[in-house]
């Protein structure tokens, strides 16, 4: 089917209804209705303007596309990327001409469907007043017809959790035995949540975990309203793949900052992993991780998170064992893309995907060492050639010189990347430090 020229027979905006003894905040969708033409390619351009938001902080926008064979758009196996078809976007502000075009492939936990395609979710400036969207393809497989568009534009104020309000932020569980504690978080009623600390699933659906399953949003790696940021993703999953609440169970900022997922409290199933979400938490790290790696902070809030729940349910964090859902055998810290077909999604990246070894030893030594990220009155000799490695000490530190005092040295893949004493390390050395007491 041919689609080179369309006949926009609707223009109509929406406004989610309020829930009751709940204010929802308004997804607004831009509907376009699409006459197809007969013929061997797909060539469709439509443009939109974004209804405007004084009190946005962004705008989170996402397309979703109707018609059939829509399952074609993409490479058979290659879910969450762009195939032999061009979905494309581009935006501009008012004051500024177009921007570049860049990939709007499908969203990595958005349902394969021969009807509806949702894209990915992008974040774009506050200042936005027009986006672009284009699908272009010559002789598609199977007999595509595109015959609907819809804009969706999510445009959430500031958002900024009260750490003093315990609506708004749990300070974590007790340690109990050899269990690690729960790290503070901000609740669902902290980031937003139209329906609070409520689960939105109703009734939410629970399952004993066996396997903690580490995600990346595929966002943006910076943010001043990573609240805001929570609260676009429950909404992408609500309003753009029909989800009756936010996929993850967690989810970490830059800052390493926690934030409460899903509804309905610990062991809730998420939706995270291509529909083989039994027996496991889905944890999200917010940014793409593709070529850099998470935050130190978000790392370590990380390490804290997984080690709370190893020890809660007798998980081996450095162990593998079968996971029925998926019918594979994966390690207890698994990726997205671990349980899912081959070529089905990036996610967690490339670089945080190849991380999670020296994620799954750091739990361990976490775990080990009495829940602290060292162990006190012990001498530490670790030579720092790979890996992401995290000393925060008070007492002497030996490196060619002693310097007494406050001590935060991270090296990666042998290169230093943070100190804040002033004093140098070579690369590749053997770095020893007598740790007295942790921060």
């Amino acid at each position: 089917m041919k689609v080179s020229r369309f006949t926009q027979v609707a223009l109509v905006l929406l406004f989610m209804a309020s829930l009751a003894n709940a204010q929802r905040p308004q997804n607004q969708v831009i509907d376009f209705a699409i006459a197809p033409q007969q013929g061997a390619s797909i060539n469709l351009n439509q443009q939109c303007q974004v209804p405007p938001n004084s009190e946005a902080e962004f705008v989170a926008f996402f397309l979703v596309v109707e018609g059939n064979d829509l399952d074609q758009l993409h490479s058979p196996g290659s879910h969450g990327t762009v195939g032999p078809t061009a979905i494309q976007y581009r935006s501009k502000s008012s004051q500024s001409s177009w921007g570049r075009w860049f990939d709007l492939p499908p969203g990595s936990h958005s349902e394969v469907s021969p009807f509806k395609l949702v894209s990915e979710l992008v974040f774009l400036d506050r200042k936005t007043s027009a986006v672009e969207c284009r699908i272009q393809t010559s002789n598609p497989p199977g007999n595509i017809n595109v015959n609907r568009l819809l804009f969706n534009f999510f445009s959430p104020k500031a958002v900024v959790p009260n750490l003093n309000n315990p609506n708004h932020f749990e300070s974590g569980g007790a340690r109990g035995g050899l269990n690690c504690p729960l790290p503070p978080y901000v609740t669902r009623t902290g980031w937003g949540c139209p329906d609070g600390q409520s689960p939105s699933c109703n009734p939410p659906a629970y399952t004993t975990v066996s396997h903690l399953i580490v995600h990346h949003s595929a966002g943006a790696n910076s943010s001043s309203n990573w609240a805001g940021i929570v609260l676009s993703y429950w909404n992408y999953h609500t309003n753009g793949n029909g989800w009756c609440d936010i996929g993850y169970n967690w989810l970490i900022d830059a800052n390493g900052l926690l934030y409460e997922g899903r509804g309905g409290g610990d062991n809730v199933r998420g939706a995270h992993m291509c529909a083989h979400n039994t027996y496991t938490m889905g944890l999200c790290v917010m940014g793409t991780y593709m070529t850099v790696l998470p935050t130190n902070p978000a790392l370590d809030m990380l390490t804290q998170l997984l080690a709370w729940k190893s020890t809660k349910e007798g998980i081996n964090p450095v162990a593998s064992s079968w996971h029925s859902p998926s019918a594979v055998t994966l390690p207890h810290i698994a990726g997205h893309r671990d349980g899912c077909s081959p070529g089905y999604t990036s996610c967690p990246g490339n670089l945080l995907h190849a991380h999670l070894p020296t994620v799954r030893t750091d739990v361990e030594a976490f775990i080990n060492g009495g829940c602290s990220s060292c162990a006190l009155n012990t001498t530490v000799t670790s030579n720092f050639n790979s890996g992401v490695h995290t000393y925060k000490a008070s007492g002497t530190l030996d490196a060619n010189n002693d310097i007494s005092g406050t001590a935060d040295v991270t090296y990666q893949g042998g290169t230093l990347v943070k100190m804040n004493m002033g004093f140098k390390v070579l690369p590749g050395a053997t770095f020893k430090a007598n740790l007295s007491g942790c921060n």
